[in-house]
């Protein structure tokens, strides 16, 4: 039997930043940031971007982007024993 989870909801930057808790859940020790997908000005596609506890959303590269919104990423896709 699958469980199918609710889809979330694109969080504008004006109504708020990932809180701490989000923060902690999504952290990449990689990229030193947590991972959520992220819309940009400018971009037609979402994104997927780190955003630091400083408040800078920045890709791979370390290079900073303007986020219009925000959500968390799906779960990682596992295939079915």
């Amino acid at each position: 039997r699958r469980e199918k989870k609710v889809q979330e909801k694109w969080i504008p930057i004006t109504d708020r930043k990932p809180n701490s808790m989000e923060f902690v859940e999504n952290y990449d020790s990689d990229h030193y940031g947590a991972a959520f997908l992220a819309t940009v000005s400018g971009k037609k596609s979402p994104m997927v971007l780190f955003y630091s506890q400083t408040g800078h959303w920045y890709d791979e590269s370390r290079m900073d982007y303007e986020v219009t919104a925000w959500m968390k990423l799906p779960e990682r896709y596992k295939e079915m024993a």
